[in-house]
């Protein structure tokens, strides 16, 4: 009765710490995916100012350290590439490169919280 018991335990802790997981990696992704948003609209715009992409990048490299607990090393790494080129982009006021690679940068943050949550395919 006891191992039921503990058996019980362990899996219900299990499915506790997996939801908040799954929270915590929607909730960090929402929040890049808005500020991502934001330098889209700075760079259709042919702003050059790089305030608010560093302020991204800030951010990035201080959650990436969390992140690498919970995401693939090589999208962390593409992330990392992806930002750098954007800023260099937006320095060089290449605004149509720039935007490409904030498109793709879009993409990871809407896409990588997928991958936590209790789809189908991502239980087999």
């Amino acid at each position: 009765m006891s191992k039921n018991i503990i058996l019980i335990a362990f899996f219900s802790a299990v499915i506790v710490l997996g939801v908040i997981e799954m929270n915590y990696v929607q909730s960090q992704f929402k929040f890049f995916e808005q500020q991502l948003e934001q330098a889209s609209q700075q760079v259709i715009d042919e702003d050059s100012d790089t305030h608010h992409i560093d302020e991204i990048v800030q951010w990035w490299r201080q959650q990436k350290k969390t992140f690498h607990s919970f995401i693939p090393h090589n999208e962390i790494k593409d992330i990392d590439s992806l930002l750098m080129e954007t800023r260099s982009f937006i320095i060089s006021e290449r605004f149509d490169l720039a935007r490409a690679r904030l498109e793709k940068l879009l993409s990871y943050a809407k896409n990588i919280p997928g991958t936590f949550s209790p789809h189908f395919e991502n239980i087999f």
